[in-house]
């Protein structure tokens, strides 16, 4: 927040500060070559499944299931890592906190 919010209007302290912005901060750490190569594989993956109409689609409204998707593509990846990295530096458990802008009136 010190240092990337700020551009956004941060005072240090007020979450209403924050000024809306059409943009999405995406942060990773570690090995992101392989996070980045199967997470968007995850995603197109999840788009064909959802497409299917024996399956609810998952709602970018619905906070639960945007944590769901992201624990699953963790998990995901973290058995990867725990099979066959040489240094397993991706496993449970995962703070997953959606944050949404505030909707002005």
């Amino acid at each position: 927040l010190n240092r990337d919010a700020k551009e956004y209007g941060w005072d240090g302290s007020n979450p209403d500060s924050i000024q809306p912005s059409q943009y999405i901060r995406l942060y990773r750490n570690g090995d992101i070559k392989t996070h980045i190569v199967a997470w968007e594989k995850m995603d197109e993956v999840f788009k064909l499944v959802f497409s299917f109409d024996e399956f609810k689609k998952p709602r970018r409204s619905s906070d639960e299931d945007i944590i769901r998707i992201t624990r699953q593509k963790l998990t995901f990846i973290s058995s990867i890592y725990n099979s066959w990295a040489k240094t397993k530096f991706v496993s449970a458990p995962w703070d997953i906190i959606v944050l949404r802008k505030k909707r002005l009136a």
